[in-house]
């Protein structure tokens, strides 16, 4: 189980505010490493969850904004040419 999204959010908000923001070469280097592959796996784990709801409110739910939702995201995912 990865770090929560407030977790997350709140080492995002230190690194902009200690440095990140306007002057980025000042921070280091480890430190902002770990945290991008904190993100990622942050948002993959999200990925996984919604994911998982979305098949589940498939079987036990017919929800038109479930559909438009999933229909956008897909749109929104599709790689521009």
């Amino acid at each position: 189980m990865g770090m929560s999204a407030h977790s997350l959010n709140s080492r995002c908000y230190d690194y902009l505010c200690n440095g990140g923001l306007f002057n980025p070469e000042m921070m280091d280097h480890d430190k902002v490493r770990d945290l991008i592959m904190d993100l990622m796996r942050g948002i993959t784990e999200s990925e996984i969850q919604i994911e998982a709801l979305l098949a589940m409110s498939h079987k036990y739910l017919n929800v038109p904004e479930l559909r438009e939702y999933e229909r956008n995201r897909e749109l929104t995912l599709e790689p521009s040419t």
